[in-house]
């Protein structure tokens, strides 16, 4: 039955909504527990698959509600995987960019240390030909 809360006034005797609280299976009525509602509402507070196919182990309809969850998040578990592997090879590309810059800047320091030793070997034969510089 569909009718304002305030008022009382019914709106339409064909239409109701039910709302089950799935934080609050403590608070089941007998007949909530008569049609399955607390178990239902675990099958959908459930985290893990081995939880799920424990709940649905008795229940040909939870087992179906089961399976059809496992087909949903079947593609939902590849996309995961790929995104992970995606952010695995972006942290790798990442990785061999920096690799690569360290590696630039080594050369280049060595290429400055190389100079810089060529240099003083051109100073020493100075030296040894002309004598210290005044």
């Amino acid at each position: 039955m569909f009718c304002n809360v305030k008022s009382h006034k019914i709106y339409s005797d064909n239409f109701g909504i039910k709302i089950l609280d799935l934080t609050r299976t403590d608070l089941a009525t007998k007949e909530d527990k008569a049609y399955n509602l607390d178990k239902w509402a675990r099958i959908f507070k459930a985290t893990t698959w081995e939880e799920l196919k424990a709940l649905s182990k008795n229940n040909r309809f939870m087992k179906e509600v089961t399976k059809s969850m496992h087909i949903m998040t079947e593609d939902e578990i590849l996309r995961e995987k790929m995104i992970e592997r995606e952010e695995f090879y972006a942290d790798m590309r990442w990785l061999k960019e920096r690799a690569d810059a360290v590696d630039k800047e080594r050369r280049r320091a060595d290429d400055a240390e190389a100079e810089r030793d060529s240099t003083m070997a051109e100073l020493a034969k100075y030296k040894e030909k002309y004598g210290e510089l005044k």
